[in-house]
């Protein structure tokens, strides 16, 4: 069951600074993938070749057991499944949550809606979100309180390092290199939708 997620960290993998054929890499960012490569656990490099993607406007309506909420008997977080890291996933009245391992993105787009925004952001647009230089300290509203909840659940396990969370609203010039992180898509490689039926060919190539 486990080998399921095998290709897509196999693709993701191949999509690394430290083994992209490219003359856009330079050699200090090879390197530093190869002393990620070497030096990180495990559960660490998961999370930096295939970041975590959590929708974050699909939990505003808060219920019982509601994603960022504080489960008593356990006093634990409970975090939301990520989505598959695709733009087939981002949604145009959508905010999310990508976290690569060394840094947590926001990315809010520009028909969000005006609720979600004030309520997670404290400002009242989203012209408004131009304005923060970083994620509010806190808002007195249940969502804010839920979302960073799941914030603080992912710093936890994360080697002792600090996330620093980055809000990019659409047109943002970090817009371009959030989709980056988007792993399944045609960036920095093939799909991985491309990768798989090259996988298959293979597979049948050497058994036919």
């Amino acid at each position: 069951e486990s080998l399921k997620v095998l290709p897509i960290y196999i693709f993701a993998i191949f999509k690394a600074h430290m083994l992209r054929i490219s003359g856009e890499i330079k050699p200090d960012e090879r390197s530093y993938d190869l002393h990620k490569f070497t030096r990180y656990p495990c559960n660490v490099l998961s999370n930096l070749w295939y970041p975590k993607l959590i929708s974050l406007h699909d939990i505003y309506e808060s219920k019982e057991f509601a994603a960022g909420s504080l489960v008593e008997e356990t006093q634990r977080i409970i975090v939301p499944a990520n989505i598959a890291a695709t733009d087939e996933k981002i949604d145009d009245n959508g905010i999310y949550l990508l976290d690569n391992n060394e840094t947590i993105y926001i990315y809010v787009r520009k028909e969000a809606e005006p609720e979600l925004i004030q309520s997670l952001f404290g400002v009242e647009s989203f012209e408004d979100l131009a304005q923060l230089t970083a994620f509010p300290q806190f808002v007195e509203t249940d969502y804010f309180y839920r979302v960073n909840n799941i914030i603080d659940s992912l710093r936890k396990y994360k080697n002792g390092s600090y996330q620093n969370v980055r809000i990019i609203p659409e047109k943002d010039p970090m817009e371009a290199y959030f989709m980056y992180l988007l792993m399944e898509d045609e960036r920095g490689g093939p799909s991985y939708s491309a990768y798989l039926c090259d996988v298959h060919k293979m597979i049948q190539s050497r058994y036919n």
